[in-house]
């Protein structure tokens, strides 16, 4: 009768502990990383652009060519500015090239396909109150890929 009670006591809190799991802990989550980070998110024609702290942003855009054009295009936007990248990763589906201003501040480039002419272009440069530098970067790397 014991087993009996507590199988029947533990299946009346099944569904009060269902909705804590689906609907309260991912709410909660979501209001700790919301509120542990500081992301304004800017939404133009061209992409997406989050400054995720006063230092920090990210430019995220996709463009309608394949990775290797894309890759082509992010070297010589990168030679325009005068930096000199270094290659992470370069394949077929995804490409990471990493650099550095004159004064150290950190500049990295990701393209990942999402299609066969379509890939996606996040631009991260960190440690600047400057966004010019993200929009020149872009702007220089749209520019190659028109041509």
């Amino acid at each position: 009768m014991l087993i009996e009670e507590r199988q029947g006591s533990s299946q009346m809190n099944y569904p009060l502990r269902r909705i804590l799991t689906l609907v309260c802990l991912p709410a909660l989550l979501l209001v700790l990383m919301m509120s542990s980070c500081r992301t304004t998110y800017i939404r133009g024609k061209k992409g997406s652009l989050y400054i995720l702290t006063q230092k920090v942003f990210l430019y995220e855009v996709q463009v309608p060519y394949d990775v290797a054009t894309t890759y082509q295009a992010c070297l010589l936007a990168y030679q325009d500015l005068k930096l000199t990248p270094q290659v992470k990763q370069q394949d077929a589906f995804s490409a990471l090239l990493e650099a550095q201003f004159a004064d150290n501040v950190p500049c990295k480039v990701t393209i990942k396909k999402l299609d066969a002419d379509l890939s996606n272009i996040t631009i991260y440069v960190g440690e600047t109150r400057n966004r010019a530098r993200v929009m020149e970067l872009f702007n220089r790397i749209r520019e190659h890929l028109e041509k």
